[in-house]
C-alpha cells in the first residue's frame, strides 16, 4: 500500500531533454544544479528553480563514455575520469569549473 502511494506521488511532473545515453546523476545543493552524464560525450546540466521546477542550462561536451561524475560541494568543480580521448584509450581525470551558467575545463 505504501509503495502504491509513493509511486502515485512521484509521477514525473516534467520531462527535460537529456544528452544521449544517460547513466549517472549528481546534485550540487549549493548551486542547485543537477548533472547527468552518460555514454554520448556530453553532460546535461539543469538548475533547480524550486522543488518542482527545473531549467536546462546546457549540454557541455566531454569525451565519449564518461560514466562517472564527482562534485566538490565546496568549490562546485566537477571531476570526470576519462577512458577515451579522441577515440584512443587514456586514463586521466578532467576538472570542470562553473563560470556563470557554463562549464570550462581546468588544467589538473
Amino acid at each position: 500500500m505504501f509503495r502504491a502511494r509513493l509511486q502515485a506521488r512521484s509521477a514525473p511532473r516534467n520531462a527535460l531533454p537529456l544528452a544521449a545515453g544517460p547513466d549517472v546523476i549528481k546534485f550540487d545543493p549549493g548551486l542547485r544544479r543537477i548533472y547527468v552524464a552518460g555514454y554520448s560525450g556530453a553532460i546535461s546540466v539543469f538548475h533547480q528553480d524550486d522543488a518542482y521546477h527545473y531549467s536546462k542550462l546546457e549540454d557541455f561536451r566531454v569525451q565519449h563514455a564518461v560514466h562517472t561524475v564527482a562534485v566538490d560541494l565546496k568549490t562546485h568543480r566537477l571531476y570526470t575520469p576519462e577512458q577515451e580521448g579522441d577515440g584512443k584509450p587514456v586514463a586521466r581525470m578532467m576538472v570542470y569549473e562553473a563560470i556563470g551558467e557554463h562549464y570550462v575545463q581546468r588544467a589538473v
